[in-house]
Parts: structure tokens; sequence; C-alpha cells
């Protein structure tokens, strides 16, 4: 019981620490202003590692829908989401994708090129930097700076359904990769995404 104490209150810790980095850097070059939904995930390692990334890249919050996971917070979710754990205790949990976007938010899911899914956009979008400096300048110019971007993935066998594509008021974005495979696993999907979205202009580079 000890153990599990400190453990609790590691997580209570993480996630203060986090927030309050998030609430004292206001620089437009971080994504305080997305949200990663994960969309009946299956793989309690692959929603921890998410959760790093979004730390790694100043992503406040992840939203799960109808997980397949039994538990998204064991021990293996946690140790995956090394320095995050805060974060994946504190996702948000729904039944459905309408729920988790809600009224107010935008929907941008990244699909594979050429799928079904990719089809049912609403419309497409070159790269995740692309739909993301759209979307700002969008948001900004109606100064609706509450509303958040939500990043929408698919589960990690079969990514996501043209249905819940089709969902998404923002479209979709694809990640530009070689033809050696097929797809990229939902880990490393999210983290080249949030990296385009996050990094420096090339200019600045």
């Amino acid at each position: 019981f000890a153990s599990s104490s400190s453990s609790s209150s590691s997580f209570a810790s993480s996630s203060s620490s986090f927030r309050s980095a998030v609430d004292d850097d206001d620089d437009d070059g971080k994504l305080h202003d997305c949200a990663v939904v994960l969309v009946a995930p299956r793989f309690a390692g692959s929603i921890g590692s998410v959760a790093r990334s979004c730390a790694a890249f100043d992503v406040p919050e992840m939203r799960i829908v109808n997980t397949k996971c039994k538990d998204h917070t064991c021990r293996k979710a946690r140790g995956a989401a090394a320095g995050a754990q805060g974060l994946l205790m504190n996702a948000n949990m729904y039944d459905t994708l309408e729920d988790a976007l809600g009224d107010h938010d935008d929907g941008l899911c990244f699909v594979v090129p050429g799928s079904d899914a990719a089809n049912a956009c609403q419309s497409m979008h070159s790269s995740p930097r692309s739909a993301y400096t759209k979307w700002k300048k969008q948001t900004n110019k109606q100064n609706q700076n509450r509303r958040k971007l939500c990043l929408v993935f698919g589960a990690e066998n079969t990514g996501l359904s043209e249905e819940d594509a089709a969902k998404c008021r923002y479209g979709g974005a694809q990640i530009n990769h070689s033809a050696n495979i097929e797809s990229l696993s939902l880990p490393h999907a999210v983290s080249v995404a949030l990296w385009d979205m996050y990094r420096p202009d090339d200019d600045h580079m």
C-alpha cells in the first residue's frame, strides 16, 4: 500500500508540474491549443507512448474513445509514458468520437493516403504542419482562441473508419513516408505528426 500511495503521489506531481508548465508558457509555437484523440486503441504500451509524445510537444490533453485496452493506466502504460504519467492518468474517456469532439472543437484525422478513410475526409491537407498553420490563422481571425484542434488517430490494427473520418470537421492530413511500409505504428504516427506541427519555421532552423 505504501508503494501504491507513493506512485499515486508521483502521478499527481507529474500532472501538476505539466499543467503548470503549460500555464506558464504561452508561446504560440507550442501546441497548447491541441488535444490528441485515440479512437479504439488496443494496447496499453501504445497509449502510454502517445502520452509521452504529447508531453514532449506540449500537448496538454489526451482523449480516449471506446478503448479496447482493459487498463490504459496499467504498469506497462505507465512505463511507456515515462515522464508523462500524469497526462496518462488524467486522459478523458469517451464512448464515441462525437462526444470527444463535442460541438466546439475541430477534428483533424490522420489517415493512410488513398485509403477509404482518406476518401471519406471532408478535405485533405498535405501535412500536419500545413493543416495546423491554416487552422491557427483561421481561429485567430475569428477570435475563437478557446477552440481546440483535436488530432484524431485510429486503432493500431485498423486505423480510422470511414465513418469516424467523415466526422472530423477540419478534414484529414497525411504523413508522407516511403513505400517500404504500408503505414506507421500508432505511437510513431503521433510523434511524427506532433513534431511536424511543433518544429520551428524553416527559416529559423
